[in-house]
């Protein structure tokens, strides 16, 4: 909880209740390209963490591994979110991270995941304006 705090994600998380749920209901209406970006990141993500890939036992080998499902979930949801950058490649793995922290805690991943790339504007979008203008002084 104090990451929330520290983040100021805290406030933001309050004053939209329904964000959340509300983009990801849009992500997962987004069309089949822009989810497909996320999809083929999923199994890129930590592979031999358990909770992201891992190893299982036979009888669960079939069953998706939680933080895989809670990941995609944040992620589709921040991508709606934000409609000016959609979803960058690198954030899998920051938001992977984040879920850790918040030990699989969706909603609280996504307002971290929101905060973080509000402080470091156009490091997480489409072209990454923003590494690109560091990289470069």
């Amino acid at each position: 909880r104090a990451w929330l705090f520290l983040s100021d994600a805290a406030p933001l998380r309050e004053s939209f209740p329904e964000h959340y749920h509300e983009m990801l209901d849009e992500g997962l209406r987004m069309p089949e390209r822009d989810r497909a970006e996320i999809e083929i990141d999923l199994h890129r993500t930590f592979p031999n963490h358990p909770l992201f890939g891992g190893f299982r036992d036979a009888d669960d080998a079939a069953a998706e591994p939680p933080g895989r499902a809670a990941l995609r979930r944040v992620l589709l949801a921040f991508a709606a979110h934000n409609q000016s950058g959609g979803y960058c490649q690198a954030l899998n793995f920051i938001a992977a991270m984040i879920l850790l922290v918040t030990e699989l805690q969706e909603e609280p991943a996504f307002w971290l995941l929101v905060a973080m790339c509000e402080i470091v504007p156009d490091f997480y979008s489409q072209y990454m304006t923003g590494i690109r203008v560091e990289q470069n002084l």
